[in-house]
């Protein structure tokens, strides 16, 4: 596997927290489990400087994300997320000067695309520097 991870107790249950991404895949799917937990939350600087990471898709079991989660990654251009994250990403994730497209899918059916917003680009202390 490529992460670094630990357990983590989040609201009375165990999951798994994602430290670090150490591979070199284009697109990275994170797991909705690891060893029979689920994966709830991304670290603080998990994916930093992983140049090679185009697009990300996060599990529906996700409840938090770190603070410069993806700090510099150049070349990432699609970050997919379950629609029921949606608040995550408007109130603890903001994007800058890179081009991302947020694609929020069905949580039921992944392959459905909800919603779009393209190339986002904003000036933030939160999720790229």
């Amino acid at each position: 596997m490529d992460f670094k991870y630990h357990k983590v107790r989040i609201d009375k249950m165990w999951g798994i927290a994602i430290d670090y991404y150490n591979g070199s895949d284009t697109y990275v799917k994170i797991p909705p489990n690891i060893n029979g937990f689920p994966v709830v939350d991304i670290n603080n600087f998990a994916f930093e400087n992983r140049k090679k990471v185009k697009i990300i898709s996060l599990p529906k079991s996700i409840k938090d994300i770190g603070y410069f989660a993806f700090k510099n990654c150049p070349n990432l251009k699609i970050i997919k997320i379950p629609f029921n994250l949606k608040d995550i990403l408007e109130t603890s994730i903001s994007l800058s000067e890179c081009d991302v497209q947020i694609q929020y899918y069905n949580d039921s059916d992944p392959s459905q695309i909800l919603l779009k917003i393209d190339k986002l680009k904003k000036k933030s202390k939160y999720f790229f520097r």
